[in-house]
């Protein structure tokens, strides 16, 4: 999946150069580019530093459940579109309706 994820942002960042190298001049594309890659490294080293601090307290564990729900959230959001893309048909809080009907399932169960 990482793997994926990968290959798939690697494209996404060759299409944006591409769009970039039609649209400005040679100089003014360069620290455009730079940008996304150097904001990346930023906030991994702000991520780590915090997490480090946070590792042992409870906001710790409120930080990964978080990262959990909105990983679940945004892999159920693909699945219910490309499904309802299948049928035809598209509601507008389909996929909210989906994500809720998933988390209220394991409450039902206790």
């Amino acid at each position: 999946m990482a793997t994926a994820t990968a290959l798939e942002m690697g494209f996404l960042g060759y299409s944006f150069a591409c769009s970039l190298v039609k649209a400005l001049r040679c100089r003014a594309f360069v620290p455009v580019l730079a940008v996304p890659p150097l904001a990346m490294v930023a906030a991994s080293v702000a991520a780590s530093a915090a997490a480090a601090r946070l590792e042992h307290s409870p906001a710790f564990c409120g930080l990964i459940a978080f990262s959990l729900v909105a990983l679940l959230f945004l892999v159920l959001q693909e699945l219910l579109i490309e499904a309802h893309e299948k049928d035809g048909r598209m509601e507008s809080g389909s996929v909210t309706r989906g994500f809720c009907r998933c988390l209220e399932a394991p409450s039902k169960n206790m």
